[in-house]
């Protein structure tokens, strides 16, 4: 993992007390996920969280885009008129190489077809502030993973196999870190088992589903 930026020690720093703001408004302890989502919050004071219906405004830690899906967002970004991404941004070269022939010939046929891709997101990256990982440098899922994933933190990425590096669910790699995407290793998992014709069971997914007196099994107890 690499060293935690300011911006991050500064949202562990004000953690606590906006926690225990959130307990003595809401009345009750917090989820994983209301603990994020209250840390991350543009203004308490202002904002409603009627379960459902609320509509948040959220200060978001990092964004990681990848050389398909990016692109486009690059050219939105372009279009907005600002010089410098807000947050701590990263582009990652994965998707436009294709698992074929082997890993040496797979890069080569990439950098060699998507030549002019690789090149404008490389300049991009380099006028707008964002980390550029070029090609052969690893997939999104472990770079995210191995460099981003901070304990606590709220990230905006591209498709559903970004939240592997955070997510909710116990089957995500690190359950402390809220990613946002669609999809996830739940979803895929449902998936296969539809697929394989086995219908999915609901303790298949580990979902924190109720007791019939409105509580939560033990291993999905707020603290």
């Amino acid at each position: 993992m690499s060293a935690v930026q300011p911006q991050i020690r500064a949202l562990y720093a004000a953690m606590p007390d906006r926690l225990a703001r959130a307990r003595r408004t809401f009345g009750r302890p917090l989820t994983l996920t209301e603990k994020i989502l209250v840390a991350h919050c543009w203004d308490f004071d202002a904002q409603t969280w009627e379960r459902g219906k609320a509509i948040l405004r959220l200060r978001v830690d990092r964004v990681a885009l990848q050389d398909v899906t990016g692109q486009m967002a690059l050219f939105q970004f372009m279009m907005s008129g600002r010089k410098r991404v807000a947050v701590p941004s990263t582009i990652h070269c994965d998707h436009l190489i294709r698992a074929e022939s082997g890993a040496a010939e797979d890069l080569q046929r990439a950098v060699r077809e998507s030549e002019e891709v690789y090149n404008f997101i490389r300049s991009a990256a380099r006028k707008y502030g964002l980390g550029f990982w070029r090609p052969g440098s690893g997939i999104i899922h472990q770079v995210v993973l191995e460099n981003y994933a901070t304990p606590g933190t709220l990230m905006i990425a591209a498709d559903s196999h970004t939240p592997n590096a955070g997510g909710e669910g116990r089957h995500q790699q690190d359950p402390r870190v809220l990613r946002a995407g669609r999809g996830g290793d739940q979803r895929d998992r449902q998936g296969n088992d539809l697929q394989h014709g086995r219908r999915a069971r609901r303790d298949d997914v580990d979902l924190p589903v109720r007791r019939a007196d409105g509580g939560l099994p033990a291993r999905h107890r707020p603290r």
